[in-house]
């Protein structure tokens, strides 16, 4: 059994870029909403497993009144290869690009990624059947990585 490492970060989907800036927070437009690049780095060492893994991004936000809000962004289906060579290490790196993200708050929230190792290899899926496999990792599945940022509207700062 092999080891999967995890990293995420927010970049800015309205730059051409290979590179993306990483940013720790998003200033939104008039109508508190943002363009937003999602990067994952995936390192996975000495794994045989050739099941591709699908991930799903949600970003939450602990409310005032103690309450949970979240909103799903998006899923990645990722595809494996095992390495040749015991020890081995896979990288991938995936981009998920979000445009018109809506923020009915601002202040901090938490992007996370939720792991689903259960698909079958050559499977597809619709977004409705991606968005309710999604929903039911984000209740009872396993919260791989996550990222914190900071939510800014633009009319904070004009004013």
């Amino acid at each position: 059994m092999g080891v999967i490492n995890v990293n995420v970060a927010l970049g800015n989907a309205n730059k051409a870029s290979i590179l993306l800036p990483i940013k720790q927070e998003v200033i939104t437009d008039c109508n508190h909403r943002a363009n937003i690049s999602i990067i994952t780095f995936i390192n996975e060492f000495d794994s045989e497993e050739e099941k591709p893994l699908l991930l799903h991004y949600f970003f939450s936000k602990r409310r005032e009144d103690g309450k949970n809000i979240s909103l799903y962004i998006g899923s990645v289906k990722v595809d494996r290869c095992p390495p040749d060579d015991k020890g081995a290490v896979n990288n991938v790196i995936s981009v998920l690009n979000s445009k018109n993200v809506p923020f009915i708050e601002k202040g901090k929230y938490r992007l996370e990624v939720y792991i689903d190792n259960d698909v079958e290899k050559g499977k597809d899926f619709g977004f409705k059947e991606m968005k309710n496999k999604a929903q039911e990792n984000h209740e009872n599945g396993e919260l791989i990585t996550f990222n914190i940022f900071n939510v800014i509207f633009n009319d904070d700062i004009q004013a």
